[in-house]
């Protein structure tokens, strides 16, 4: 036997040669294969290519696992957060790469996890806090409650709890400002009086020229006996501010700004006109509401303007604002309202207030209340 017939004969035995007569190559083509490298001496058979090693593909499929966890937390809805699992469970499910070593990831997530519960909640095998039984039925007790479906549950479950939890404590906190509102502005808004005798006899004395049912009529009369008739005073000297009751300052006469806010806001639910108590710094004053807008109210004026001495109780000083006055406005609770200043003589309707609103109270319904500012 030849040097080349042995060398195909050894080549046959491994599988990897060619049989001479299969492939109709000549013998003497045997000493180049000899001759050529290990791939070539093989008959040309290419090897296959190799994936990633199981350690990079275990890192892949955490920090798969990891993106996940984070972007199904800080997605804006469940249905984002349900594309995101969605999409992820595609990519496992058609790469070849991540098939199996996803498995294999989860696998070891879950006994690494299982096994770390078991040790915090079942104490080491053996030691103290329960034993090896309570170590295995606390790490039995964690591999069984996880799940793929158990898992997308606790997801959902978590993003509502977290917006429950958002929820609750915005309310405690409305709730806390409210304590601290009350704190704050109670002694002023409950110094309001509209349903006292003595508060709701002035009001009606003072209202009785005007029209049934003339909104623009009675703020106008009330608005200017507050401003031209109570004068005023400084609080007596102390650590804390001083604050009349309505009644007091309708029988003296004077009072600081709150002690007149609070009679002319008195006097004016006392005939029924929703009335707000402004705050700014250092300075209060009421507000006043009605259902439409002052220009409306000051058109429905107009027309009742012919009868005797109704333009005077409208439109002389402190009343309704005449043409060419800036007037403020402030959209609450869709009311249209209007500030008052009672301590300036000559303060109309609606005259503008630099001052920046820090607190907009309701002596009625209690607390504070949110506005907008009329265009």
């Amino acid at each position: 036997m030849s040097k080349t017939d042995a060398y195909l004969n050894e080549l046959k035995k491994r599988g990897i040669g060619r049989d001479k007569s299969a492939t109709g190559r000549s013998a003497t083509a045997a000493p180049v294969a000899e001759a050529g490298d290990s791939d070539a001496s093989a008959g040309g058979a290419a090897k296959p290519a190799k994936g990633p090693g199981w350690v990079v593909s275990f890192c892949l499929c955490l920090g798969l696992l990891v993106v996940l966890r984070w972007g199904v937390a800080l997605a804006d809805s469940d249905v984002a957060a349900m594309a995101m699992i969605g999409g992820a469970i595609g990519v496992v499910l058609f790469s070849r790469v991540l098939r199996r070593a996803f498995l294999q990831t989860a696998l070891v997530v879950l006994v690494v996890s299982a096994v770390g519960v078991g040790f915090k909640h079942g104490g080491l095998p053996g030691g103290p806090g329960g034993g090896a039984k309570a170590f295995a039925r606390q790490t039995i007790r964690a591999a069984f409650g996880w799940g793929p479906g158990k898992q997308l549950a606790a997801v959902v479950n978590w993003r509502r709890k977290h917006h429950a939890d958002i929820i609750e404590k915005y309310q405690k906190s409305q709730a806390e400002g409210r304590l601290s509102l009350d704190r704050v502005y109670s002694p002023y808004f409950n110094k309001i009086s509209g349903r006292d005798p003595q508060i709701r006899a002035k009001a009606l004395e003072l209202t009785r020229p005007c029209p049934d049912n003339d909104a623009a009529c009675e703020v106008a009369v009330l608005n200017r006996f507050v401003t031209e008739e109570i004068r005023y005073r400084s609080d007596p000297r102390g650590n804390a501010d001083y604050v009349q009751e309505a009644t007091f300052t309708l029988q003296t006469g004077a009072g600081d700004c709150e002690d007149q806010s609070i009679l002319l806001a008195s006097l004016l639910e006392a005939v029924g006109e929703r009335t707000l108590l402004a705050f700014s710094p250092g300075h209060a004053y009421p507000v006043v509401c009605f259902s439409e807008p002052l220009i409306a109210i000051s058109q429905a004026a107009v027309r009742r303007s012919a009868q005797p001495g109704y333009r005077d109780l409208v439109w002389s000083q402190s009343g309704m604002p005449t043409q060419g006055q800036a007037v403020q406005g402030l959209i609450v609770d869709n009311d249209h309202c209007y500030p008052l200043e009672p301590t300036q003589s000559g303060s109309y309707i609606g005259k503008p207030h630099s001052d920046a609103i820090d607190a907009l109270v309701d002596p009625v319904r209690g607390g504070l209340r949110g506005f907008a500012w009329e265009r």
